[in-house]
């Protein structure tokens, strides 16, 4: 069973990952996305890193594109079901519908909830002796955990950093008093890119016009429905609709 010191690790082991350094000229995140393998497991923060005399509290969480039901998102959900089918009544089917809005209110609410927590981070980190001298500072690492994690530019299919979307950098400046910098992971099912900035680079960008707006982007899985069966897995399915041109391409 994962449990939260396990998370970061999970990712360096199970994805390639890709660094993007295209959106910051900051040594200190340049430097904690190259040592991702490097973090000191933690509880609350979920990791330490320290560099230079910082010491880094790196926290992580999970957001996704696709629609939530309850506290989970329906790919978790989906997930559990063929886990433990045999608890299962009958065959289940679910409709992720994957979207834009769907990961920028997971990060509004998963922010507002960990910032309860900001303080005790700070808190339980330089209460330790070898970092009751550094300087402090708070990293929040979001993982996309979206089975195909791209987001695109309407009818084209490069793929944008979602720090550079303009209504998902003011979640973050929304918390620029707690939060230093951000990291984030995105991709498919085997490879990540792994990208970041500081908080006062996300700010210059958005007051100097650099960030785009959300409206004109979307997914590139526009559409994403999954089967599971009660007794067979074979009869398992994943039917994923992505989004060229001028309509959909299954």
């Amino acid at each position: 069973m994962d449990s939260s010191k396990n998370e970061i690790k999970n990712i360096v082991d199970k994805y390639k990952l890709d660094e993007d350094f295209s959106i910051t000229n900051d040594d200190n995140i340049k430097n904690i996305i190259r040592h991702i393998k490097d973090f000191v497991p933690s509880e609350k923060p979920d990791a330490i890193f320290e560099d230079d005399g910082i010491v880094f509290a790196i926290e992580h969480f999970q957001v996704s594109l696709y629609r939530k039901s309850g506290r989970n998102d329906v790919s978790k959900i989906a997930e559990g079901s063929q886990c433990k089918r045999e608890k299962m009544k009958g065959d289940r089917d679910f409709d992720f519908q994957p979207s834009i809005e769907n990961f920028i209110s997971a990060l509004r609410d998963s922010l507002s909830s960990h910032s309860k927590s900001f303080e005790s981070y700070k808190t339980n980190i330089i209460s330790l002796e070898k970092y009751k001298s550094s300087e402090y500072r708070l990293v929040i690492f979001v993982e996309d955990s979206s089975n195909s994690g791209y987001i695109v530019r309407r009818r084209e299919t490069e793929a944008v950093n979602p720090l550079l979307l303009k209504q998902i950098a003011e979640i973050f400046l929304e918390f620029k008093d707690s939060i230093w910098g951000v990291i984030l992971t995105s991709g498919n099912e085997k490879k990540k890119g792994i990208t970041g900035c500081t908080l006062e680079e996300l700010k210059d960008r958005l007051e100097n016009n650099e960030l785009f707006d959300a409206k004109d982007f979307t997914p590139f899985e526009v559409g994403r429905d999954v089967h599971v069966s009660k007794d067979d897995p074979a009869q398992d399915n994943n039917h994923v609709s992505i989004l060229l041109s001028e309509g959909p391409w299954m």
